[in-house]
């Protein structure tokens, strides 16, 4: 049961990314501040490869599969943090 969530939470990481990297490529913001765009895709990428895809090689290997949910979960929980302390830092 653990592999199933786990390889459905990492689908949904990967899903989330996409979605992510869409609207900050397809932002259409000023010129001035493209690279904070492309800094935070950046910075999203990293995130996701360094939680998403262990949980996947964990889970297809067969191995610790506590650690490949908890990877599969560190994702959206790191992104949410990560968007809530830019929110609080804005004027």
């Amino acid at each position: 049961m653990k592999r199933r969530a786990t390889l459905i939470l990492c689908a949904l990481d990967l899903a989330a990314w996409a979605l992510i990297a869409i609207l900050l490529l397809a932002s259409g913001s000023d010129p001035a501040t493209r690279g904070l765009d492309t800094a935070a895709l950046a910075a999203v990428t990293a995130l996701l490869a360094l939680t998403a895809l262990p949980a996947f090689l964990l889970v297809r290997a067969g191995r610790f599969p506590d650690a490949a949910l908890a990877f599969a979960l560190a994702f959206p929980a790191v992104f949410l943090l990560l968007l809530a302390l830019v929110v609080a830092s804005l004027p």
